[in-house]
């Protein structure tokens, strides 16, 4: 983060000095070492606020406001709010296995950050790929990790096709492949699928 980098520099900076005066780099060495220790000693001590339960919300929110706001200053009233929500909504029973990919922030052109809120499900800055955009009495949705068109091996190959016949008997055998899957989706009732890859001609 920034506060490092400024911390580092400041260091160097002092140390350059120290140097200059005579004072061999380990000694130095030494004198921060002893002084992180000390440092690290008095910490504790200075603690204003202790966050005991991370899934209260005031008391995260307050912990939170001055990270926050070396970010985004003069917006962390606004945000920090919207982010402990978002974190004790995704934290699971034991607080160290938090991920915190659970958390997506999507941003819309013509928007300002005071117009932020939190959405509790899945959201997506672009449009329908077919000509259906909504659906109503509610949705059916599959989720994939991957693309929705003929799988691909990691090799290349060579496929010797010595007639027209046999190109159209190839074709045929994707786009039967690929309307097994979709029929597939089609029993299951499943009447939205969001796929984080391309989806092929064929499927559609």
């Amino acid at each position: 983060t920034n506060f490092v980098i400024v911390l580092a520099g400041e260091l160097l900076k002092n140390a350059e000095q120290l140097i200059i005066m005579g004072i061999h780099p380990s000694e130095i060495l030494q004198g921060y070492l002893k002084a992180c220790k000390r440092t690290l000693e008095l910490l504790p001590t200075l603690a204003t606020h202790r966050l005991d339960d991370v899934r209260d919300e005031a008391a995260v929110t307050q912990a939170l406001r001055p990270v926050l706001s070396a970010k985004v200053n003069g917006n962390e009233d606004v945000l920090a709010p919207i982010v402990a929500q978002a974190c004790i909504q995704t934290c699971p029973p034991n607080q160290k296995f938090f991920n915190i990919d659970n958390i997506r922030v999507l941003k819309i052109e013509g928007a300002s950050i005071g117009q932020s809120f939190l959405l509790n499900g899945l959201a997506f800055a672009r449009d329908s790929m077919s000509s259906t955009k909504s659906v109503q009495g509610g949705a059916r949705i599959a989720v994939f990790s991957c693309g929705i068109e003929p799988s691909s091996t990691d090799t290349k190959g060579v496929i010797q096709l010595n007639s027209a016949e046999e190109l159209k008997s190839y074709n045929r055998t994707e786009e039967d492949a690929m309307a097994k899957v979709v029929q597939e989706l089609a029993d299951a009732r499943i009447n939205v699928v969001v796929s984080s890859g391309n989806v092929s001609d064929i499927a559609m």
